[in-house]
């Protein structure tokens, strides 16, 4: 897993609670919020899964739970799942509530799982083969979704895996410069996207001595500093080996705090 697998892992940990708690949506809301809290103990996480699956009547909210599972999977390396999971998926369900009516916005957190959180964490353990068949089955989906930040900015991290079309830069430093008026997001997911470009350009940056090369440093060391952070510093590329790092830094506790930044 190489070093912005690792800090994409450390943005997701800390904010994952928070985006689903964004949602005032009744208790199947917090069910979702109580599987995300379980995933790290893995019979634990896999004993609710399933019995909550086994009891939602909700088919909106029992095929975000199957997300989360996915999630999971990826998350404890358990990749004979993966295929069985993913097919079970039915990601129109995602989009709309059980009367029809469209759910995107508040599904953004869903989205942020397919397009984003799940991609790079296949990427990181190089299955490919599973991200790719990931993509395959949000690709019906990408006229419906191409103008939410979520698809927009996973294609350019599919870009970035693919080393295509420059790796997504031109995207990554447009989100970066504030240019994305044309795109659907929430406000308090809007620094989290600009935090996964800035790690995804940290390479380019540090590879040309770019003057935004510290500031895109500055955020590693931040994420480094939470408790969250070393847990996922088992890399088997070694960009991070560069930088000057303080060892005994103090451990920098969750802000609480939801981000209002308005577009």
């Amino acid at each position: 897993m190489n070093f912005f697998n690792i800090l994409l892992y450390i943005i997701l940990i800390i904010g994952l609670i928070r985006i689903f708690s964004m949602s005032a949506r009744n208790t199947n809301t917090k069910i979702i919020v109580s599987a995300v809290q379980k995933v790290f103990d893995k019979d634990e996480f896999y004993s609710y899964v399933d019995t909550q699956l086994a009891n939602m009547k909700s088919e909106e909210f029992r095929n975000k739970m199957l997300v989360i599972k996915l999630w999971g999977e990826v998350y404890h390396n358990d990749f004979d799942k993966y295929p069985e999971t993913l097919q079970e998926i039915d990601v129109g369900k995602v989009l709309q509530d059980d009367k029809g009516r469209s759910t995107i916005t508040e599904n953004e957190d869903a989205l942020f799982y397919l397009y984003l959180a799940i991609p790079n964490a296949l990427y990181g353990k190089d299955r490919d083969d599973l991200r790719k068949l990931l993509a395959e089955k949000m690709q019906p989906y990408h006229e419906q979704l191409k103008s939410h930040m979520a698809c927009a900015l996973g294609s350019a991290c599919s870009d970035y895996y693919e080393n295509t079309n420059n790796k997504g830069k031109e995207f990554f430093e447009r989100v970066l410069d504030g240019d994305y008026e044309e795109y659907d997001y929430s406000k308090q997911l809007i620094s989290m996207y600009k935090n996964i470009c800035s790690a995804m350009l940290y390479e380019e940056y540090a590879q040309t001595n770019d003057q935004r090369l510290e500031e895109a440093k500055s955020m590693i060391e931040y994420f480094r500093g939470m408790g969250a952070g070393e847990r996922w510093y088992i890399a088997k590329d070694k960009q991070l080996k560069d930088l000057d790092f303080d060892d005994d830094k103090e451990v920098i506790e969750e802000t609480t705090e939801e981000n209002s930044e308005e577009k």
